[in-house]
């Protein structure tokens, strides 16, 4: 299978644990030029194969100009993540010519609660050269602008039946149906009538 996915544009990966998602973003990211990693489980340290340097006034100089970086946000430590996270979602829109990557969309929103930034970057930031990609657990725990402003969507297994359904309105009713391979996933970009079934990442 091969994807031409285009640097502007937003993808939203979905699937529990150990599905293959974290893998499969891995995979589709190794050839950026400018990215920015949200890490709010804190699990793409540096033996995670990343490649990814922690966001300090250096890595910031570098992000507001047109270098290449891999940068690694990691969750604040703040009573309020939502506006701390919404600080670095700022800086990025401002930057422009950014690919973002959530590696856990429901830890940058709390509650329901996101930032006009990270809404923003959904609706505004095409314009401006910036593609986010946002993998989560939980689909129905995220707002749901994370999955419908996006132009690709990837299920992988997912253990709680809401998600499915949440997924299925989304990509339609096909995604309901077991994935019995360990790897598989459903995809479904916005001009597809229906997902489509991938047996692995290559196949």
């Amino acid at each position: 299978m091969r994807l031409n996915i285009k640097p502007n544009e937003h993808l939203a990966v979905v699937g529990m644990t150990g599905s293959g998602k974290t893998y499969f973003v891995h995979k589709l990211a190794r050839s950026v030029r400018r990215l920015v990693v949200f890490d709010p489980k804190g699990t793409l340290g540096e033996d995670s194969g990343w490649n990814l340097t922690d966001w300090n006034r250096k890595t910031e100089k570098l992000i507001m100009s047109d270098n290449p970086f891999r940068v690694r946000v990691l969750a604040p430590i703040e009573t309020n993540q939502v506006e701390a996270y919404d600080a670095y979602f700022e800086k990025i829109y401002n930057a422009g010519n950014v690919i973002v990557y959530i590696d856990e969309a429901y830890g940058v929103t709390e509650r329901g609660r996101y930032g006009k930034w990270l809404q923003a970057l959904y609706t505004r930031g095409r314009e401006l050269q910036i593609g986010v990609w946002a993998a989560t657990q939980r689909p129905t725990w995220i707002p749901l602008f994370m999955l419908s402003e996006t132009r690709w969507l990837f299920s992988f297994r997912l253990q709680m039946e809401v998600d499915r359904r949440r997924m299925a309105e989304l990509m339609g009713a096909n995604v309901l149906n077991p994935i019995p391979d360990i790897h598989g996933f459903y995809y479904k970009q916005s001009d597809m009538v229906n997902a489509q079934y991938v047996r692995q990442l290559g196949s």
